[in-house]
């Protein structure tokens, strides 16, 4: 179901058969699903407008450039939508886009799901996360999905963050580099482009830019050493493409949110940091930019900025009215209207379409039988598993007399990471009877901070997935080891963890092994 066509696919020949909205479209992806019935709930609640029918209407009528999947569904439901809305653009097929992170369960619920990028942060050994990136980009292309909005580079230095913690590699900059290196250059062997995000950097929030403008207040010279950082590395070593965030850097400009700045679009990122590749937003009804703009307005304000993809064009006031019954006619009407009256430039604008058709030639050249990968699936997530487990506390004592598993837990802090007072207080009363207490942690390393007091060893499982459970009862049998790397740095702790991503690497000596 991947773009296929018999015929040379020429990006200046078809720029320059293309009317001014035409162009305009070429620049908007529509957030989709791929099923309307199994999705009806999520529409509900989604600022964007979204049903087949209404997609369908947008490629037929205004030859969008784009599309995105967004809700679940599953992977013959996501590939038939997929072949349906490319035979409506026979003349420019679509470029599709997919969130895939942890891989394609992410938005199917029959894909694979492989473990969090928190998980593979405490591995040493970065080719199993070329490995996962590449059977990722596999199932992907499968789909007909041609670019994986992933992976993520932001390092993740707030404990609170209550939206990225476990999509993150860590908080060591360098290691947040290499993991999102590897896991980008797996997706391409593979034939599938990925996007890292979120520009300039989401990790050190406390506001989840879906609900509000989340403001990073650190100076130019924090930035540059550490949120900035996974991205520069990221670009020296083959990026095509990136997505902007929705949140404030005053550092870098005290007056918009990245996505609508050309300071932090143009100025940094395209020039200063010369990124040529595709530069797109994240989605358009995040309420950091719905409470502050119209979306129209919204939209060229981010071509202004540098922006080359609106992502989520499709944007309405409220998912629950019909309060704009053409989003994107109405957004590519600002456009157009924009261009006639100089706010753009159409020079510029036909560069910003030549780089969305120059992905989709990509796209077209990538359409080959990948090589196969050494693993499937779950061979390759118990590797994972069992090597990013980590021994975070080890005090010395007799064989353990209490071993504590701690499942149902989640990413935030103000929960308790969902470890719960019964849970604490069992391990307060087990430390006064002075029994050797054992606890593992199938969730967040940050959760350290909670039971280091009372626990004589700590084990991060990073996940509660029934392979995780697999290879906790195999080291605890003394059949494996051990030797993962605690990728976030525990505040105020009593004691020094055994092992802690500490690296720093030169990309410029950085290799991977080609598979055969």
């Amino acid at each position: 179901y991947g773009m296929t066509t018999h015929m040379p696919y020429d990006p200046q020949e078809l720029l320059q058969k293309m009317s001014l909205p035409q162009k305009a479209a070429q620049l908007l992806a529509a957030a989709a699903v791929a099923n309307d019935a199994h999705n009806k709930a999520f529409m509900e609640t989604q600022p964007y407008k979204m049903n087949a029918a209404y997609i369908k209407q947008a490629i037929a009528q205004h030859r969008i450039g784009s599309v995105l999947f967004l809700g679940k569904s599953t992977m013959r439901d996501q590939a038939q939508i997929t072949k349906e809305f490319q035979t409506l653009s026979t003349e420019n097929p679509l470029l599709v886009m997919v969130d895939a992170e942890w891989g394609t369960h992410m938005r199917n619920e029959d894909g694979d799901k492989f473990p969090y990028n928190m998980t593979l942060g405490a591995l040493e050994n970065n080719e199993l996360i070329k490995e996962k990136g590449f059977l990722v980009g596999k199932q992907l292309r499968e789909m007909g999905v041609h670019i994986s909005l992933g992976p993520v580079m932001d390092v993740n230095n707030n404990p609170g963050n209550p939206v990225i913690g476990p999509r993150s590699f860590g908080s060591n900059p360098h290691n947040v580099a290499q993991k999102g290196i590897a896991d980008m250059q797996g997706l391409h062997e593979a034939g599938v482009d990925a996007c890292l995000k979120h520009w300039p950097g989401h990790g050190d929030t406390a506001t989840d830019s879906h609900y509000g403008l989340p403001v990073i207040k650190h100076d130019r010279a924090h930035l540059d050493a550490i949120e900035l950082l996974p991205f520069v590395l990221g670009i020296k070593a083959g990026a095509r493409a990136i997505m902007s965030a929705q949140i404030l850097m005053p550092a870098l400009d005290p007056n918009y949110p990245a996505s609508l700045s050309k300071i932090i679009i143009t100025d940094l990122l395209r020039n200063e940091l010369g990124f040529d590749g595709l530069i797109m937003t994240d989605g358009m009804g995040m309420k950091g930019i719905t409470d502050h703009f119209e979306a129209g307005e919204a939209a060229v304000r981010a071509l202004e900025a540098g922006i080359d993809i609106i992502l989520c064009a499709n944007v309405i006031k409220d998912a629950r009215t019909s309060e704009h019954e053409d989003p994107i006619g109405k957004t590519i009407t600002a456009i157009v209207n924009a261009v006639k009256s100089g706010r753009l430039s159409e020079h510029d604008l036909d560069k910003k379409v030549l780089r969305v058709l120059q992905a989709k030639k990509r796209a077209f050249e990538n359409q080959r039988h990948p090589t196969k990968s050494p693993f499937d699936t779950n061979q390759l997530k118990k590797i994972i598993y069992q090597q990013a487990l980590t021994i975070a506390k080890d005090t010395p004592t007799p064989k353990p007399h209490i071993i504590v598993p701690i499942h149902g837990m989640n990413k935030l802090k103000n929960n308790q990471f969902g470890i719960t007072n019964e849970i604490l207080n069992l391990l307060k009363n087990a430390k006064k009877s002075n029994d050797p207490v054992t606890v593992i942690l199938y969730g967040s390393p940050y959760a350290i901070e909670l039971v280091q007091e009372y626990a004589d060893r700590i084990i991060v499982a990073y996940e509660d997935d029934p392979i995780a459970h697999i290879v906790v009862a195999e080291f605890l049998e003394g059949k494996c080891s051990a030797p993962g790397m605690l990728p976030v740095e525990i505040s105020q702790s009593p004691i020094t963890p055994k092992k802690m991503m500490q690296k720093t690497y030169d990309t410029n000596t950085y290799t991977f092994t080609q598979h055969t």
